[in-house]
């Protein structure tokens, strides 16, 4: 499999037919209504030139995902669990599944092979998100918890949103130990506040011990790794 994974072949295989609306001035990404003969899986894009961005893939995949919760009846398909019955709860469990299988069909399993051996840090890391046509958290966490590779490195995102900051932490599997030396996403959701990247990376450094060179800054995130 060569990144970037083309998705019309996974959409037609699901008789999924995709419409692409204008640039969203809402909260919804996307929305899959059953049909007569399948599925129609409405995308509202982030860009508005007509290009579909690293979000619009992982939503088209995410909506994809929704078609296995459908069973085709007749030529109509029909929910193998009632959106009338199911509680908030099911809703959660099944959007949550929905994105594990957007990033497995985005970041197969043959490349997190391949991927496993580059040494971890946050170059490789974007590096590949921008190969495959996925956001760094989608590649994060194929490598960091679905393959468990890439274990000795603890990842930090600082991502810009309008006015506000705010950060998260990923743990490579040999490094949940020693995590506690380092400092939480709740710590850098503090030192964060009121600061610049620029800022934060100084800080970090000097109170933290972080290197700069394990710092880079990407449209509206600051990723860095110790």
């Amino acid at each position: 499999v060569r990144p970037p994974v083309r998705l019309k072949p996974l959409s037609d295989l699901f008789g999924i037919r995709v419409e692409i609306s204008g640039a969203r001035d809402h909260l919804a990404c996307g929305q899959l209504r059953p049909g007569e003969g399948g599925f129609v899986a409405q995308i509202w894009r982030e860009r508005a030139d007509g290009r579909l961005s690293n979000r619009d893939r992982f939503t088209l995949a995410h909506e994809c995902g929704h078609s296995l919760f459908y069973i085709m009846d007749r030529g109509f398909p029909i929910r193998i669990i009632p959106a009338a019955i199911g509680s908030r709860k099911v809703g959660a469990r099944e959007e949550g599944l929905c994105d594990a299988f957007a990033g497995a069909i985005l970041v197969p399993k043959p490349c997190l092979v391949s991927l496993a051996r580059m040494d971890p840090s946050v170059a490789a890391l974007m590096a590949a998100a921008e190969s495959f046509e996925v956001s760094c958290h989608v590649l994060i966490r194929r490598m960091l918890f679905d393959a468990k590779e890439w274990g000795s490195g603890i990842f930090y995102c600082i991502t810009r949103s309008g006015d506000s900051l705010d950060s998260q932490r990923f743990i490579g599997s040999a490094r949940s130990k020693d995590a506690r030396r380092f400092p939480t996403a709740t710590t850098v959701r503090d030192i964060v506040k009121g600061r610049s990247f620029s800022e934060i990376q100084d800080r970090l450094i000097r109170d933290y011990g972080f290197r700069a060179e394990n710092f880079l800054h990407r449209r509206s995130s600051l990723w860095f790794m110790c």
